[in-house]
């Protein structure tokens, strides 16, 4: 046998031994807590109602729900582009209304990102203000609020109602 039939055949068990591995290294999960692929998922069949055993428990810890009625300042999300409250934002804030109905005054301050953002100052003003307007429907009178902006955080786009307690 020559050397290069030799190598020829090494290299060849090689290469199998290569692709053996790396088809082994594709099936393996190797980030940790990542699904397997859909065609990898194996169902498992669901019990019965009859057949289940005490509560049922998850792997994953539940995030506990912010508490709103003791939080100072409470922040209020916005999209990039809007300055308009979404629903569950309205709801938030009649969680609030009672502390803010009894604040000695109400700062609330008007967040946007002037580097994502062209006419940012009046977008955060204009964040600020909506939420405002919203409390003012709730009851707070308008003489206790007070607006602010702030345009120079990154990413930041929202607004935050800081409760000044009466004394």
């Amino acid at each position: 046998m020559t050397v290069s039939k030799f190598l020829v055949i090494v290299l060849g068990v090689l290469s199998m031994a290569s692709l053996a591995l790396l088809s082994g290294c594709a099936q393996q999960q190797t980030v940790a807590g990542a699904e397997p692929p859909p065609m990898a998922k194996e169902e498992k069949p669901k019990a019965k109602p009859s057949e289940r055993q005490g509560p049922a428990t998850t792997s994953t810890p539940v995030e506990a729900a912010p508490d709103y009625a003791s939080m100072n300042p409470v922040p209020i999300a916005f999209d990039k582009m809007s300055v308009k409250l979404r629903d569950t934002d309205k709801q938030l804030l009649v969680k609030i209304k009672d502390r803010a109905q009894k604040a000695k005054r109400l700062i609330i301050t008007g967040y946007c990102d002037s580097k994502q953002v062209g006419n940012s100052k009046d977008a955060a003003i204009a964040r600020a203000n909506a939420v405002k307007e919203e409390l003012v429907k709730l009851g707070v009178k308008p003489a206790t609020v007070r607006i602010k902006h702030v345009t120079n955080i990154a990413n930041k786009h929202a607004a935050e109602i800081e409760l000044v307690a009466a004394t």
